[in-house]
């Protein structure tokens, strides 16, 4: 018999590559796991965190001086969201999609149709703005460029902006209708150097791919005002493609999650550049099929080192792809049905059925179960070439208690769906949600070792290791697989 180690999946999913050449530090699948960087460890799970009727559609994070706010776009009203308290601020909207940004201390809101809002922290009122042949419900997407308030007018290619530091008053237009094709969908702040001063650039995204990149503080004088650049990209996802990670600029669009700097040299073709290259066929795939579906949003949570994509996937159903900003490993979360995301006080928050969630908090969804999937790439084990008889399987796994775990075992890239049932039955490691006082259990007890050998049977040149762990009371951490089979001159 020969005994193997196969290491964690700490590379991440990979689908793009074919199955055959799949490194064996990644996985064909790589569900509700997280890969770090010395193990993959289950997702963190999430609790209610203010209960709200109906659908959430936008939220937004108000934060001035010493007051912090969620604010929320539900049923035609503006709540806020205070330490899980919900206020109604204003009701009668005719959509729920606001976006948000917070300028001279106010956050001025926008939804396409409705007139603008602004909140100061205690109450929303009407923002009066004024431009010559606008109408000031139109404006959609805000943004804050060298202390201007930028927004674009809903299908048109046109932008407005305010004067420096203003919130309200007469608007300027820039009309970009001969230099784009198609709309314009969003707009932002790239920097090159992470900070704000000369190397900062106006960015505007149009519906067909097109970038343009301007340069200066003053649109309104041509010295101080000037187009840099301008290329193309992939086009742009949903009506929040756009998120800054640092300095950088990324956006959502049909060939992936694009870092507005490595388009620069090369436009689209460069696709090693697309940060979802790694999942292209998975992206891809969704893509095609849910391109024209609101949802699609990223946002950075740099307490987890996570980069969080939310994905539609169909009527009301979405995912996750998400990203190890430190190590660039992907893997996708299920059961997460969230309509948007935001942080607040540096955590990370959700909306879905029944109100908003706060994310990475506890080991349970909400005291339901979560679900990991790991399905390991075909190797071909040595003797190459040579049948195998595969004996046992010993995952080497890390909780607070014991965890039950399904063991599938597939040859020669023949994917099952069977499992070998589990003997183990789980128990808690720490506080049970919704059985032990708020914040005085800890929520997860001490990482101990979980080692059991489990009996597989597979005969083929290659094989490939599945596993499935259904958690409630545990978060569990994955280091590696011991694997025993015999080589062909054996069978």
């Amino acid at each position: 018999m020969t005994q193997i180690t196969l290491p964690a999946p700490i590379g991440g999913w990979n689908a793009r590559d074919d199955i055959s050449q799949i490194r064996p530090d990644q996985a064909i699948v790589l569900e509700n796991w997280f890969p770090g960087e010395q193990a993959v460890t289950t997702r963190p799970g999430h609790t209610l965190y203010a209960e709200i009727s109906g659908t959430v559609e936008s939220l937004v994070t108000f934060n001035y001086d010493t007051t912090e706010h969620l604010l929320a776009g539900n049923g035609g009203a503006i709540l806020k969201i205070d330490q899980g308290a919900t206020t109604e601020l204003k009701t009668g909207f005719t959509n729920n999609r606001w976006n948000a940004e917070t300028i001279s201390g106010y956050a001025v809101l926008f939804n396409g149709a409705d007139t603008p809002q602004k909140y100061d922290g205690s109450s929303i009122t009407d923002n009066t703005i004024t431009g010559s042949g606008l109408s000031a419900s139109e404006l959609i997407y805000p943004w804050k460029f060298k202390s201007r308030l930028f927004a674009v007018q809903k299908n048109s290619t046109s932008a407005w902006y305010l004067a420096t530091n203003a919130i309200a008053g007469t608007a300027s237009e820039l009309d970009f209708s001969s230099l784009a094709e198609g709309y314009l969908v969003a707009g932002g702040t790239w920097t090159r150097d992470g900070g704000a001063g000369a190397d900062d650039f106006c960015v505007f995204l149009f519906s067909e791919g097109d970038v343009l990149i301007y340069q200066g503080d003053n649109p309104s004088n041509a010295s101080s005002w000037a187009l840099v650049g301008a290329f193309k990209i992939g086009r742009p996802l949903g009506d929040r493609p756009l998120t800054s990670f640092g300095g950088e600029l990324l956006v959502i669009t049909i060939d992936g999650l694009v870092p507005l700097s490595s388009m620069l040299p090369s436009g689209r073709s460069n696709s090693q550049a697309v940060l979802t290259d790694i999942v292209s066929g998975a992206w891809k795939a969704r893509a095609r099929s849910y391109k024209d579906q609101n949802g699609w949003q990223a946002m950075i949570y740099p307490l987890a080192q996570m980069g969080i994509i939310n994905v539609p996937i169909g009527s009301a159903r979405y995912e996750q792809f998400v990203i190890n900003t430190s190590t660039g490993a992907w893997c996708r979360f299920t059961g997460i049905n969230a309509t948007c995301w935001a942080l607040h006080r540096d955590n990370a928050f959700f909306s879905a059925t029944g109100g908003v969630y706060r994310f990475d908090n506890g080991v349970s969804d909400n005291g339901m179960t979560i679900t990991g999937l790991y399905a390991a790439p075909f190797l071909n084990h040595a003797p190459t070439g040579q049948k195998k008889a595969y004996k046992m399987v010993r995952p080497l796994m890390s909780s607070a208690g014991n965890i039950p775990v399904y063991i599938g075992f597939d040859t020669d890239y023949a994917a099952k769906t069977s499992y070998y049932e589990p003997t183990a039955v789980e128990t808690g490691g720490g506080a049970e949600w919704d059985t032990s006082a708020w914040d005085a259990d800890e929520w997860a007890g001490a990482q101990a070792p979980q080692q059991q050998w489990r009996n597989v049977a597979g005969i083929g040149v290659s094989g490939s290791i599945r596993m499935k762990t259904i958690t409630r009371l545990n978060q569990v951490s994955l280091h590696g697989i011991d694997l025993i089979y015999v080589p062909g001159n054996g069978l």
